[in-house]
């Protein structure tokens, strides 16, 4: 499973768009279909039918923070570090 930063500059803005929105991206990440990423896939699923709303909280927001606790849940969870594979540094108007 590979997951997206979001990678927001380091500035004044770009630090409240991380603590605001999490650390990860929803919009690109990678699952196979191994039965470990369909139980991760299944656990973001119904956390976000229980809880997903445009409301900032400091553990949830949208279905984003809800990617921070993979790593702690599931095996095999890498965070993408090629800066060009999905979209330009700094790519968020912050």
């Amino acid at each position: 499973m590979v997951i997206t930063p979001h990678r927001f500059p380091d500035t004044a803005k770009g630090i409240h768009y991380l603590d605001r929105n999490g650390k990860y991206c929803v919009e690109f990440n990678y699952f196979d279909n191994s039965e470990n990423y369909r139980q991760a896939l299944r656990w973001w699923e119904e956390r976000c039918f229980e809880w997903c709303h445009h409301i900032y909280e400091p553990d949830i927001m949208g279905d984003h923070k809800y990617l921070l606790k993979f790593p702690g849940l599931f095996n095999g969870v890498y965070e993408l570090q090629n800066l060009g594979s999905v979209a330009p540094l700094g790519h968020c108007p912050v």
